[in-house]
């Protein structure tokens, strides 16, 4: 399965949670892509704390795209996430990742390769999950390209009324592009807290289904946009790192009950996630 994590208004934490959901799930199955045309690999400042080169990178498939190499090129961006938390001396990954591009300017020569790494995002979750940190929506990069092959794009947002209405303007060219490309990609909620709009209302307004709600938690948050570390009562404790660890079964659910309009003559088949 291909799934593509993404906002319209603010910053409600997708690389944050992006990555938690990685790392939470099975490293041997979900491989993690930044693609933010905005720049900077959160996972390399943030969660590896600056301690590698930033020497790999989406940007790297632009010229091998260009000869139809984009499918090796990919491979050689692959790195480790980390050695596995628990085991003294343990040198397992917790998982792999492609970072993303170095810096923003890097966008405008990424947008004839957006669509073919999209194109090989989604031959490669036929055999492993692949979950793509789109960052925020940006229809004039050719960013679409890319996101139009997921299987489900998921829409982050804090429920505070600019971001509800900010998401629900911005989904209708989102949804005029996915209809024009017959994109297989289903479309849902992941709603970070619960003030001052609950999901059902969000639900309502935006008029997309709710996949996962996350709560507000700062501090534990940390363990993945800075690597900070946590004891184990406090992990046990922590309803924000249940929620994560739960969210990619949501997702695979939702993603069995609902379908896009437009690949068929039928609404949404639309059940709670």
């Amino acid at each position: 399965m291909l799934v593509t994590l993404t906002s319209i208004s603010g910053s409600p934490g997708v690389s944050t949670t992006g990555l938690g959901i990685t790392l939470t799930g099975d490293p041997t199955r979900i491989m993690y892509v930044e693609a933010d045309p905005i720049g900077s690999s959160a996972t390399l400042a943030g969660y590896l704390h600056a301690n590698r080169r930033h020497d790999r990178s989406i940007v790297q498939l632009v010229e091998p795209n260009r000869h139809g190499q984009i499918g090796p090129a990919f491979h050689r961006q692959v790195l480790p996430i980390g050695p596995a938390d628990g085991g003294q001396g343990s040198t397992q990954p917790q998982g792999w990742f492609v970072p993303n591009l170095v810096n923003a300017a890097q966008a405008e020569s990424m947008k004839s390769t957006w669509g073919p790494l999209g194109a090989h995002l989604a031959q490669l979750s036929k055999k492993g999950d692949v979950l793509v940190d789109a960052g925020r929506l940006n229809l004039r990069s050719g960013h679409q390209d890319l996101i139009r092959h997921s299987d489900v794009i998921v829409v982050m947002l804090r429920p505070t009324r600019t971001s509800v209405a900010a998401v629900r303007a911005g989904l209708g060219p989102l949804r005029q592009h996915l209809e024009a490309t017959k994109s297989p990609a289903s479309l849902g909620l992941i709603v970070r807290g619960t003030e001052p709009y609950s999901a059902a209302e969000t639900a309502k307004v935006t008029g997309l289904d709710v996949i996962a709600v996350i709560p507000e938690s700062p501090i534990h948050a940390q363990v993945f946009s800075d690597g900070a570390s946590l004891s184990k009562w406090r992990r046990r404790r922590s309803n924000y790192l249940r929620a994560i660890d739960g969210t990619w079964s949501k997702i695979e659910r939702f993603e069995e009950t609902h379908k896009p309009a437009w690949l068929s003559d039928s609404p949404y088949t639309s059940q709670p996630a």
